[in-house]
């Protein structure tokens, strides 16, 4: 099959994923308030004010930097556990890329290859820890795991963050699946993180409509 047979493949039309306990949806198209004010009370109203106020300027801080993003494709999510009221994950995934045989998208090879180099980022240095490429039911794909180092030159604050990125190629589909994981606990989660994205990866199924 020759790259416009492949082109001209059944889109993704829906997919269905596990995901732990915590997740809630993030519509960054939205106003970040009330929703933020109302999840952050609701989550973290029995620990007191202070809880719900630093809650609150996480949630509002996810939200805005998915806004950023300017995607109206896209569908994205923060983990806030009951146990832990705070963000400890969030996750961005859209699912209508086409494949481009010029680009990191002809293929999950070409995929994998381009996860093996550091992305550059105004004010960070990204350290890639790990890249893989595994087989699931839903398809093929290629996964990195690396940590971003911030450094804000202006005020010299520093942080870090882990970050998982997969981009799933579906048996059958024209279209390739891009998936963010992005956790603030560095060190805590490193293979817990990779373990929790695996398994979600395992359970994926994608179904696949007609152009």
């Amino acid at each position: 099959m020759n790259f416009a047979e492949y082109a001209a493949l059944p889109i993704i039309a829906d997919l269905d994923f596990k995901l732990q306990p915590g997740w809630r949806a993030v519509r960054p198209a939205q106003p970040a308030e009330p929703w933020a004010k109302d999840l952050a009370k609701q989550l973290a109203g029995r620990r007191g004010r202070a809880a719900v106020k630093s809650l609150q300027a996480q949630l509002e801080a996810v939200h805005a930097s998915f806004a950023r993003l300017e995607d109206p494709y896209g569908r994205f999510a923060v983990r806030v556990p009951d146990e832990k009221p705070q963000v400890v994950c969030t996750l961005f995934y859209r699912g209508n890329f086409a494949l481009d045989e010029k680009s990191e998208l002809a293929s999950v090879e070409a995929y994998e290859r381009v996860l093996h180099k550091p992305d550059s980022e105004p004010g960070a240095r990204v350290e890639i820890v790990n890249v893989w490429r595994e087989t699931v039911p839903a398809g093929e794909y290629a996964g990195q795991y690396s940590v971003i180092h911030y450094h804000d030159l202006a005020t010299d604050e520093k942080h870090d963050e882990e970050r998982v990125s997969i981009g799933l190629f579906p048996t059958g589909s024209s279209q390739v699946l891009e998936m963010v994981y992005t956790t603030p606990e560095v060190g805590a989660n490193t293979d817990h993180l990779v373990e929790l994205v695996r398994e979600s990866m395992a359970s994926m199924t994608v179904r696949l409509a007609p152009q």
